[in-house]
């Protein structure tokens, strides 16, 4: 239980420093899509909270980012196809939006989230590490660096 947690915890501070490319051009996004995307991600946020609340044992206080959550699974989703392609547009709530759509949406979100006033500063990264003997779809890779900046490194296995 503490492992998942502390899995969680860290995919959630990982993820939070999600950023974004500058190749979007944000007037072209909907703000309908956006409102999606912001409504699917705070229903998963809080229904992620409730089943971690449910299995909180000792009262312990629970810190969360939905929106790194969601980011993260954006990126599965990208990737995925068939069967799993359909759970996870039923996971992210994206039956109305194509995936240029949702990544579009889910950009301006993040960089909404991004911009700096006086009295905030969000520095931002993400990666994807491969192993070094897998090779990545060049469309995918494109689309992980144009909507996610996403930077992509191999490792060794």
């Amino acid at each position: 239980m503490l492992h998942k947690r502390r899995l969680l915890c860290s995919l959630c501070l990982v993820l939070f420093l999600l950023s974004c490319s500058h190749d979007v051009n944000i007037d072209d996004v909907s703000p309908q899509q956006v409102e999606e995307v912001e409504v699917a991600n705070n229903e998963l946020g809080f229904s992620i909270l409730s089943l971690l609340e449910s299995e909180n044992d000792k009262n312990e206080n629970i810190f969360i980012s939905p929106t790194s959550l969601y980011a993260a699974l954006l990126l599965v989703y990208n990737g995925s196809d068939g069967t799993a392609k359909k759970e996870f547009v039923d996971l992210l709530q994206t039956e109305e939006l194509s995936d240029e759509e949702a990544n579009e949406a889910m950009y301006v979100l993040l960089e909404s989230i991004a911009k700096d006033t006086d009295d905030v500063e969000v520095s931002s990264a993400n990666s994807l590490w491969v192993a070094d003997d897998f090779t990545l779809q060049s469309d995918y890779a494109d689309t992980m660096e144009q909507y996610f900046a996403a930077h992509i490194a191999t490792i060794d296995r």
